[in-house]
């Protein structure tokens, strides 16, 4: 048996009323946040699928990038062997012209040596 309780007796009836309507609240509380949980879960995945979509977009234009890197190093370096060519011929070039003067150099002495002779 029930001991009275200070407020009166206890409605049994009245009680397993109120804790079926405080339990049926709590469900559709419950029902709502898995309703906002499961949304918040698709629109995540939607989310990741695009990132995803993204991220395979670019890596690749990164391995596009990479192969333009590495015919850009190849220019480069024939460059760099055209410029050595282009020194090296400068150099003989510059010999060339150095014998060139010291010859006309030679010969012009030559001239001005005849010319205060006559």
């Amino acid at each position: 048996m029930h001991s009275p309780s200070v407020h009166g007796p206890i409605d049994v009836q009245e009680d397993d009323g109120r804790m079926a309507d405080d339990v049926m609240a709590v469900d559709e509380r419950l029902a709502r946040l898995e309703v906002t949980v499961a949304k918040g879960f698709a629109e995540m995945g939607a989310r990741l699928g695009g990132l995803d979509e993204r991220l395979g977009g670019l890596g690749g234009r990164m391995a596009g990038l990479d192969g333009r890197m590495v015919r850009l190093e190849g220019r480069m370096a024939g460059l760099d062997g055209r410029m050595v060519r282009l020194e090296d011929r400068m150099d003989a070039f510059n010999a060339k012209l150095d014998v060139s003067v010291e010859a006309l150099g030679d010969k012009m002495q030559l001239v001005l040596e005849r010319l205060d002779t006559h």
